[in-house]
């Protein structure tokens, strides 16, 4: 596989300071048909995530995170984390966001979450237009809007991230 570099921006705060981390290709175990790219970051962020981009599969692809919902035909990125630093979750760009997210709470519930009461704004995950939860945790799922296009971003969160945990 060739390397080629990229480059992701890490926001630290209100005082206008970033850190540039380089991303490079990721390797993977497994081949997968399904997967357009893999890449994870260097340095001092190596190994907190993975992010992979996945073309429409009609079923799981062998390499598609266990922990995250799949949707048949649909392009997805997901993100992984192998040292649990970073929120685990998904982003799928449409064109039908209400349908996708219908799509992926259903198939969210059927897993062994459940719908509750949305939590107040967050500063760092902001507001969600659905929240689950299972166990300890809470998957957000935000519609962006992005022109024409949409994109639905689900986060897997540690409850303890929000300052005002659903009861």
């Amino acid at each position: 596989m060739h390397r080629h570099i990229r480059l992701a921006v890490y926001d630290h705060g209100t005082n206008g300071d970033a850190e540039i981390t380089p991303y490079v290709d990721a390797a993977s175990t497994v081949s997968d048909p399904y997967v357009r790219s893999r890449i994870a970051p260097q340095g001092d962020h190596a190994g907190s995530e993975v992010i992979t981009e996945f073309a429409p599969a009609p079923e799981r692809p062998i390499s598609y995170p266990g922990s995250l919902p799949f949707v048949p035909d649909r392009a997805v990125w997901t993100t992984e984390s192998p040292d649990g630093r970073t929120p685990e979750g998904a982003r799928w760009p449409c064109t039908d966001p209400d349908v996708l997210l219908e799509t992926v709470v259903s198939v969210s519930v059927a897993e062994g979450w459940r719908v509750i009461e949305t939590p107040r704004a967050d500063h760092t995950l902001g507001t969600p237009a659905i929240v689950l939860r299972r166990e300890h945790l809470l998957r957000e799922l935000q519609i962006v809007p992005m022109g024409k296009q949409s994109m639905l971003q689900m986060w897997d969160v540690p409850e303890t991230l929000f300052h005002s945990p659903p009861a």
